[in-house]
């Protein structure tokens, strides 16, 4: 069946799936990669799809104008955050200053971009999702409000900044404001809820996921963590050492220090700030456009001046995109045999052995 784009390297942005004026696209999802599928039934040959793709049609990039570190000056928001509460404290300015504002949320067991209806609800969208989230849902309703002259911020992966961008067209995107996250790769959510079932966890009726509690990185379903005996559960150890993501990440277009949005923001690891910041959490920002600048003179934050070239080495997905792991294959087909924690111990001994020896060093109160 023929595809959008060359075979396996679909981001699953859903430009193409909401340009198709006869729904012929279906975007399909086998663990390891996404693909968008064309009904040739379907198909009236109008060529929208191919003119939003961002595999084809190659998007602008923008060296960065602004770079800082720092945080939300909201302690309650900030500590909330993956890392510094800077986008928490952007969002938060925008809503008040009357713009629309679209982040991504768990709820009913899926990750989807919603409004953000209130300022109130922030904390509903917090917290770093190490999945690949859906936005196909809002590309209507946020071209709609453009049309009407409304101002949007859409927050997002730079593919999914890159698929809108493309969807709206230079005409639309002057009242659309972009914040993309220094993203290293996500894995399917339907590998996400394989590994749950096998802790006897179904994820639709989870009322909470957490990926993230500032610098420990494990997996809390409705604020439990997942028991294991290693120090880090299995997922969430190969997701941090670039195993489980799919195709596209391994060849990422965005894994550059020239961005895709008006603003970008990360952790900045290894900030040279005051231990205690650190411990409480540091955004790293980067800003590339006049829009950007705007949307960070209107945010309640600190921000303070960092080294480019030290933020850089410490965010290697500024620089070049993560390399694709030798078994990440052999995984995939024994994890279709086998439980996900076996099958990660057999292609990828070295990082899970040594989770599970700090595991059993944590239990015996050393270290």
């Amino acid at each position: 069946m023929k595809t959008v784009c060359q075979i396996n390297e679909c981001t699953a942005c859903a430009a193409c799936k909401n340009s198709c004026p006869v729904n012929a696209i279906k975007i399909c999802d086998s663990l390891q990669n996404y693909n968008a599928y064309i009904n040739q039934d379907l198909c009236i040959n109008c060529g929208l799809c191919m003119k939003v793709c961002q595999k084809v049609k190659k998007p602008n990039l923008i060296d960065p104008i602004i770079w800082r570190q720092g945080w939300n000056n909201n302690a309650d928001a900030r500590a909330l955050a993956a890392s510094g509460g800077m986008i928490s404290a952007i969002a938060t300015a925008f809503k008040k200053n009357e713009g629309f504002v679209y982040l991504c949320k768990f709820i009913d067991g899926e990750f989807i971009f919603c409004e953000m209806k209130n300022t109130n609800v922030m904390k509903e969208f917090a917290g770093s999702k190490y999945v690949k989230s859906d936005c196909s849902n809002v590309y209507k309703e946020i071209e709609l409000l453009l049309k009407k002259n409304n101002k949007v911020l859409f927050v997002g992966l730079p593919c999914q900044v890159a698929g809108l961008r493309l969807y709206l067209g230079n005409e639309l995107e002057k009242k659309l404001y972009t914040i993309d996250l220094i993203c290293h790769g996500t894995p399917s959510v339907k590998l996400l809820e394989e590994y749950l079932i096998e802790n006897k966890i179904v994820l639709s009726e989870a009322k909470s996921i957490t990926f993230r509690k500032n610098t420990d990185f494990n997996l809390y379903i409705d604020n439990k963590k997942i028991d294991c005996r290693a120090q880090r559960d299995t997922y969430s150890n190969l997701f941090l050492n670039g195993k489980i993501y799919t195709d596209n990440c391994y060849k990422c277009d965005f894994a550059t220090i020239k961005r895709v949005s008006d603003i970008t923001v990360g952790d900045s690891w290894g900030s040279m700030l005051d231990k205690k910041q650190v411990l409480n959490g540091i955004s790293l920002v980067l800003c590339q456009t006049g829009k950007g600048k705007k949307l960070l003179d209107m945010a309640n934050i600190s921000l303070y001046d960092v080294d480019l070239e030290h933020a850089i080495l410490c965010n290697h997905q500024l620089e070049k995109p993560m390399k694709m792991p030798k078994r990440r294959t052999l995984f995939f087909k024994l994890n279709k045999k086998m439980r996900f924690d076996m099958a990660s111990i057999l292609c990828f001994p070295i990082p899970c052995i040594k989770q599970y020896i700090r595991g059993l060093l944590h239990h015996m109160g050393i270290g």
